[in-house]
């Protein structure tokens, strides 16, 4: 994401402040990771913990956060190849091909890694299988259909999740023991309201920090980006594998 030419020296010299050498005005991934832990708080706040609509944002913020980092480190990338005069059009074509928009954000993760370290992500791992979920469910969201579903209905590629997050509730929701199942299932038919628990979001939000730190690893120790990025994280308490946002 390219900043304007006003932007460009409080960028600088912010950057020189925490050390930087990535113009943090041009950068919004992060901003947009602790807008989804910000959400997480606030509903951990309520005094009602069950389900809540407000968990969508969560979904949306963090798959908004992956897109974005991942196009900066791209573009970033690019300008840096620029520099040393070598090729970038396979780069380019990541951000701005496919007519203009891009390609999909799924393959963004999978090819750049591939073309700056030889390596990418195992797709039989439970973190791209979880990426994959919360892109799908991002999708489902701005593209809902107001299709009649049957009581009880989740997008099959949550119920595994759903499965594993499945644990009773905190203290004082219910005064009888209900698992995540129960309550998700429980009420309203529009499964839209069946994927707003907090232990949901809080999945989203370990999705989106755990395959960031990933790809980070994936660079050399050395490089320029994954230290300014690992600093931003740093900066803005967001370790890696979060357990929790309290």
């Amino acid at each position: 994401m390219r900043s304007a030419n006003s932007g460009r020296s409080s960028a600088t010299s912010a950057s020189h402040a925490t050390g930087l050498k990535i113009h943090e005005a041009k950068l919004l991934s992060i901003d947009l990771l602790k807008l989804a832990q910000k959400t997480i708080r606030r509903c951990k706040s309520r005094k009602d913990r069950g389900p809540t609509p407000d968990i969508l944002e969560v979904y949306v913020l963090v798959a908004a956060s992956l897109e974005a980092f991942i196009n900066e480190v791209c573009l970033e990338k690019v300008d840096l190849r620029k520099q040393q005069k070598k090729g970038t059009r396979h780069l380019i074509d990541l951000v701005y091909g496919n007519k203009g928009r891009g390609e999909e954000i799924r393959v963004k993760w999978e090819k750049l890694p591939q073309f700056l370290c030889g390596k990418t992500f195992d797709k039989g791992q439970s973190l791209w299988q979880d990426f994959d979920a919360l892109v799908r469910l991002r999708n489902a969201i701005l593209h809902y259909k107001s299709e009649y579903r049957e009581v009880g209905y989740v997008p099959r590629y949550l119920v595994s999740i759903i499965n594993r997050l499945s644990t009773p509730p905190e203290d004082g929701f219910q005064a009888r023991p209900l698992s995540l199942l129960d309550y998700l299932f429980a009420s309203k038919p529009n499964w839209v309201y069946k994927i707003g628990s907090l232990a949901m979001g809080q999945w989203a939000f370990d999705t989106g920090v755990s395959i960031i730190y990933q790809f980070l690893d994936f660079l050399r120790p050395h490089d320029r980006i994954r230290q300014d990025y690992a600093a931003m994280l740093d900066s803005a308490r967001i370790p890696p594998r979060l357990a929790n946002t309290d």
